[in-house]
C-alpha cells in the first residue's frame, strides 16, 4: 500500500502543479487582456478625437460653403442693386431730357 500512497501523492502533486501553472497562465492572460483593453481604450480615444477633428473640419467646410453661398448671394444682390441704380439713372436722364424739351418748347 505504500507504493499506492506514493503514487496518489505524486498524482496530487502533479494536479497541484498543473493547477498552479493554469492559474499563472490565466493571470498572464488577464494581464494581456488588460493591456489590450488599454490599447483599445487609447485607440477609441484617438478615434473619438479624429471624429471630433473630422466634425470640426466638416463644420469648417460647411461654414466656408455657407460663406461662399452668402457672398455669392450678396454679390447677386449687389449686382441687382447696381442694375436698379443704372435703370434709375437712365430714367432720371430721360426725365431731365423731357423737362429740358418742355422748357425749350415753352421758352
Amino acid at each position: 500500500g505504500r507504493a499506492d500512497l506514493q503514487k496518489a501523492r505524486q498524482a496530487t502533486l502533479e494536479k497541484e502543479m498543473a493547477l498552479l501553472t493554469a492559474e499563472a497562465e490565466l493571470e498572464e492572460a488577464v494581464k494581456q487582456v488588460k493591456v489590450m483593453e488599454e490599447t483599445v481604450g487609447r485607440w477609441r480615444g484617438w478615434l473619438e478625437e479624429q471624429e471630433i477633428q473630422d466634425q470640426k473640419a466638416s463644420n469648417k467646410r460647411l461654414q466656408v460653403h455657407k460663406e461662399a453661398v452668402m457672398s455669392a448671394e450678396l454679390r447677386a444682390e449687389l449686382e441687382r442693386l447696381r442694375m436698379e441704380r443704372q435703370s434709375y439713372v437712365l430714367e432720371k436722364q430721360a426725365l431731365l431730357r423731357k423737362q429740358a424739351l418742355l422748357e425749350e418748347a415753352h421758352a
